[in-house]
């Protein structure tokens, strides 16, 4: 694995985002049974950072990763890090790329940040939409050969906003020359903008979805119960991005994406944010016919549900299949 202390990227994403990677910084790696889990940090121009895992399988299949970007308020820990080792024991390397604010400080350190400048780091996290965070992962990708990975086709996959992210990234593949052949979205959020008047409706969805959490915790594993962001500046981060998830930048997304792309989007019926029949009629078979609109019984806090899990696992097998008959 290379040792790299400055990059030069030609290349950026549409949408008019101009930042660079400046450092890739190799924290540690970690030898388990299957993989080997190597953590970094990439180091933007604009004093962003991003946390990033690679997990490396043992015996693997190809040199194509998938893609993951994490839902809000989760990061590199917990379920997503044990999605990445469910898909190193079928052979598939990954690249788990956390969000702007997620890589951490001391917390005295992230404490005294926020205090000094609360306004400045507010305003500077909640200027990130979608378009940007999209390039920030897509510039990372771009860096693949750091991991001796394949840089030029890449697999993804996203849940709720990661699942947002992952659309930008499959938008702007064919102008960022990055091939993306195969993603599964699960539970993308507002494609339409929020609006004042759904407040009332929104807010007794949320109700009842906290009334359904002791349910769900049944089907959870126990790899799951650390998964959520909790120092200080991802807190910020998050309250602070959540207007961006919002404005439907999603939507825009759509007229980007080709007719022959391949993705499986897999909404559920009873997630109000995930506007389900949206995505159907967004991506009719007749124009999409690679784009498979799956809904399936829950509510938005049933992605990290292992039956959902287990789904994800099965469309990543199949892919495994493929790539082995291939070879």
């Amino acid at each position: 694995m290379k040792n790299l202390t400055s990059l030069k990227i030609e290349k950026s994403l549409p949408w008019h985002h101009a930042e660079k990677i400046n450092t890739i910084l190799h924290k540690q790696s970690v030898k388990e049974e299957n993989n080997i889990i190597h953590t970094f940090r990439a180091e933007f121009d604009d004093e962003m950072m991003l946390g990033v895992k690679y997990c490396e399988p043992l015996n693997p299949i190809t040199q194509s990763p998938v893609m993951i970007t994490p839902a809000l308020s989760t990061g590199l820990h917990g379920r997503n890090v044990n999605i990445q080792r469910k898909l190193a024991e079928i052979g598939l390397p990954s690249v788990l790329i956390g969000v702007p604010g997620e890589e951490r400080d001391s917390f005295n350190h992230e404490v005294r940040d926020f205090f000094k400048h609360p306004t400045e780091t507010l305003k500077k996290l909640g200027s990130i939409s979608l378009s940007k965070n999209a390039h920030y992962v897509q510039e990372i990708i771009k860096q693949n050969s750091i991991f001796n990975l394949d840089d030029k086709k890449v697999f993804g996959y996203g849940e709720s906003r990661g699942a947002m992210i992952l659309l930008g990234n499959i938008a702007a593949q064919k102008k960022d020359n990055i091939e993306i052949p195969f993603s599964i979205a699960v539970a993308p959020c507002y494609p339409e903008a929020f609006k004042v008047t759904e407040i009332l409706q929104f807010t007794e969805h949320a109700l009842s979805e906290i009334v359904k959490i002791p349910r769900l915790l049944g089907s959870l594993s126990i790899n799951n119960m650390n998964t959520l962001n909790i120092s200080p500046k991802s807190l910020i981060y998050e309250v602070a991005h959540i207007p961006t998830l919002l404005n439907g930048d999603t939507g825009n997304f759509i007229s980007e994406i080709p007719k022959t792309q391949n993705i499986d989007l897999i909404s559920f019926d009873d997630d109000l944010s995930g506007q389900a029949n949206f995505w159907k009629m967004a991506f009719p078979k007749r124009q999409f016919p690679n784009i498979n609109t799956e809904i399936i019984p829950g509510n938005h806090l049933s992605l990290a549900s292992n039956e959902t899990l287990d789904l994800i696992l099965n469309k990543f097998t199949l892919i495994a299949n493929k790539i082995l008959n291939k070879e």
